[in-house]
């Protein structure tokens, strides 16, 4: 009776993890389901291994992550982990170069963060995030719907190219490179 009783704790506890982690700005992605809301947004495909990996390593992909305050006081915000003291408003500074307030960044739409790390990224190119040396070119494997599986697209300006993204299903290592087949 107590084992069952036990059992049914933790199940319940369980589940209330999982409904508070999908509350509004409290959303953790895992690779594949970020790769698949870039496509979605129209993210270029030839960026997306570039913005997963960001994610990865700043966020550990948590719309909510903010830092602890740096020795000067400032933060940074969301999975892409924006600096308060230079690219969003706080109460430390407002018209800063992304014109949006820091805490809409720590949101599970990801609008406001990727048009900001964009600025930043136009500015300040990928080094801006300090990601180290890392080949995160060609990482991506991409299946469209209907056709074969090839590498991220070309030069596209913004989203797909030819169909839509079919699905997510593996990870693998090839070669010390992580693909993703999408």
């Amino acid at each position: 009776m107590k084992e069952g009783i036990l059992k049914w704790l933790a199940l319940l506890a369980m589940l209330q993890l999982a409904l508070v982690d999908r509350a509004e700005g409290n959303r953790t992605f895992d690779r594949c389901t970020l790769a698949l809301e870039l496509d979605r947004l129209k993210i270029s495909r030839q960026d997306i291994p570039r913005w997963v990996y960001i994610a990865q390593t700043k966020s550990n992909y948590r719309t909510h992550a903010k830092s602890s305050a740096d020795q000067n006081g400032f933060r940074h915000y969301g999975i892409f982990q924006i600096s308060e003291e230079f690219w969003c408003n706080s109460d430390k500074g407002t018209n800063k170069p992304c014109n949006v307030d820091c805490s809409k960044l720590i949101s599970d739409d990801l609008q406001d963060s990727l048009k900001c790390a964009y600025i930043i990224q136009d500015e300040h190119g990928w080094d801006a995030w300090s990601i180290g040396e890392i080949d995160v070119d060609d990482c991506f494997e991409i299946k469209v719907a209907g056709g074969a599986a090839g590498g991220a697209a070309r030069g596209s300006s913004g989203g797909s190219t030819g169909g839509s993204v079919e699905h997510c299903d593996s990870v693998c290592n090839d070669g010390g490179r992580r693909r993703v087949f999408l």
